[in-house]
């Protein structure tokens, strides 16, 4: 599993690892997952309920093993968190795509290059946004493996918006969940969340719905989905306070806001496509 971020966000942080599901490969990237493999589940959504076919999601693996969620936004491209991809290496990491199971169903793509924002902060959880490169090229498969729109207008205070991800599914982490999760939050204002945590600025959204329901260890990277489908967050932090309350305890969910990096995103995919 993928180290966590120290991050300077609040006296107690407990950072979380996101993730999510996507779609059908070209035979030289993807191999079909056997429902029998046994694999090391790791932590989701707290609070959730078992998400319905998300096709741009996807779980980036180690040793077939979970460690982070991402969205396919693109036939050679998975956006993730920045964190996700530290001390790792692309041969280490394969993507599992078009399947709401950990356990069944499914592709395997294998990663090729990874790029993490030049401007990426770890310990304040700045410019926490990445992009996977696949080898090959994903086919795109109705309600299976299909890219997602990304970015879209800056996201208002009060927008209603849904997490995915098979990350813990209890306030203390708990085992990470087979089935993939669901949970509507509402979008904070700035402000309200500046209010709460600190190195908090306009390249982040918020999130909040209540005590008891959020993101956990294994979310990260995942997607935040506006009501029209678009992801407008990655899933970057979470904050646990008293630290004894662990995730989903009272305090907003952080997220790299998606529409704050589309020039970045979208120039790296287009210079960095092939080679």
């Amino acid at each position: 599993v993928q180290p966590m971020i120290n991050m300077l966000l609040y006296k107690s942080v407990t950072l979380l690892t996101v993730l999510f599901i996507g779609t059908t490969l070209g035979q030289n990237s993807t191999t079909s997952v056997d429902s029998s493999q046994n694999h090391t589940l790791s932590e989701f959504v707290v609070g959730g309920g078992d998400a319905g076919p998300t096709p741009y999601q996807a779980s980036l693996q180690r040793h077939k093993s979970h460690f982070c969620g991402g969205t396919i936004i693109d036939s050679r491209w998975i956006l993730t968190a920045a964190h996700c991809l530290s001390e790792l290496r692309p041969s280490d990491v394969t993507v599992l795509v078009g399947t709401t199971q950990l356990s069944r169903g499914g592709f395997r793509l294998r990663a090729d290059q990874f790029f993490q924002h030049p401007s990426w902060d770890r310990t304040k959880a700045l410019n926490d946004i990445g992009l996977v490169r696949i080898k090959g090229l994903m086919l795109t498969m109705r309600g299976k493996v299909e890219k997602a729109t990304f970015g879209g207008d800056f996201v208002r205070s009060g927008t209603e918006a849904t997490v995915t991800g098979w990350g813990g599914t209890r306030q203390n982490g708990g085992p990470l969940s087979d089935k993939l999760q669901f949970v509507r939050v509402r979008v904070l204002g700035e402000q309200d969340c500046q209010a709460r945590l600190s190195n908090i600025g306009p390249m982040h959204i918020c999130t909040f719905s209540r005590e008891g329901q959020g993101v956990c260890g294994g979310d990260s990277g995942g997607p935040l989905a506006s009501a029209d489908g678009t992801v407008i967050g990655v899933v970057s932090f979470g904050v646990g306070y008293p630290p004894d309350k662990g995730c989903a305890a009272g305090l907003p969910d952080g997220f790299a806001r998606v529409s704050h990096f589309n020039s970045w995103i979208r120039d790296t995919m287009k210079s960095r496509r092939f080679g």
